[in-house]
């Protein structure tokens, strides 16, 4: 009886001691010879480039457009211009394209690799189909640490709807 008493006392004793492998994928840190490196999305990056949280709150936005485009071929043209701006204390959620913008997919079974003139993301399938049609996720770090899960849905041959929702 004795060694279970002190088995759940140890027990006891190692909860709520700190574990570096249970650090999200930005908080985990290297040192190098200009200071601190923190993973942001499979990058190394400054960790003071990053904001922590200050006390006051988290921002939680959402930002939605819905326009007209033609989808086809490995390239989505939007028909015209959209803009969704949703500001917080801390940051500011934007979703934005313009006429004649292009994004160039490709659809490899339920991954659709998106570049959006310059950025790479890789969109997974949670609903829809067949082909291209559906709904397409991303989840990950931008600018500072902000979380960000953007949404694509592909309603058809000509109608895109595009969503972020950010977190910091």
């Amino acid at each position: 009886m004795r060694i279970l008493g002190l088995l759940l006392l140890v027990l006891i004793a190692s909860c709520g001691k700190d574990s570096s492998s249970s650090k999200s994928s930005y908080a985990r840190q290297e040192e190098e010879a200009g200071g601190q490196k923190c993973l942001l999305n499979h990058k190394w990056v400054k960790c003071s480039s990053l904001a922590d949280a200050d006390g006051q709150g988290v921002d939680i936005l959402d930002t939605l457009i819905d326009i007209p485009a033609q989808v086809g071929n490995g390239v989505i043209t939007f028909s015209q211009s959209a803009v969704s701006t949703d500001k917080g204390r801390r940051i500011s959620c934007t979703t934005k394209v313009e006429t004649g913008e292009s994004y160039r997919y490709d659809l490899k079974g339920d991954t659709l690799i998106l570049d959006t003139n310059g950025s790479k993301f890789e969109y997974k399938r949670f609903s829809g189909g067949p082909g291209v049609k559906g709904s397409w996720t991303w989840k990950g770090y931008l600018d500072r640490g902000t979380l960000n899960v953007k949404t694509l849905t592909i309603i058809g041959s000509n109608r895109v709807i595009l969503r972020d929702h950010c977190e910091l």
